[in-house]
């Protein structure tokens, strides 16, 4: 749904908020060194920073060649929708709200898993789904 908005959208709310992500070429390659190095237990494997929602709706569109310009003005809306009971506060709370876990449980000592930065990732997410 982010990406069709900024696809079609000129403004988009600019909220901060800290998102843990993992893009599924980290994922494959964490799942490689667990195998290759015969690893069990519990792993936590994120992106190398935290993302936010307005930061991915801005690398999003620039993927697709698109300008959307973030407004802080918008902000109070979006904190606003967030207090309503329902569908409505819930949807906005998942897409602007925070939710991440430490960086220090993702690292791995035995080989880098993170094999592009975010916005790499977006540009290949973005590519492989047109």
């Amino acid at each position: 749904m982010l990406a069709k908005m900024a696809v079609w959208m000129p403004v988009f709310p600019f909220v901060k908020n800290e998102r843990s992500i993992l893009h599924i070429d980290h994922l494959c390659e964490f799942v490689r060194l667990m195998i290759e190095n015969e690893e069990s237990g519990v792993f936590f494997p994120q992106d190398a920073s935290y993302a936010d929602t307005s930061g991915l709706v801005a690398l999003i569109a620039k993927a697709h060649g698109k300008k959307i310009r973030l407004w802080k003005m918008l902000a109070p809306a979006v904190r606003l929708a967030s207090l309503m009971p329902g569908r409505i506060g819930r949807m906005t709370d998942k897409a602007f709200g925070s939710f991440s876990y430490d960086m220090s449980l993702s690292t791995y000592p035995k080989g880098n898993y993170r094999v592009h930065d975010l916005e790499q990732s977006i540009v290949a997410t973005e590519r492989d789904s047109v």
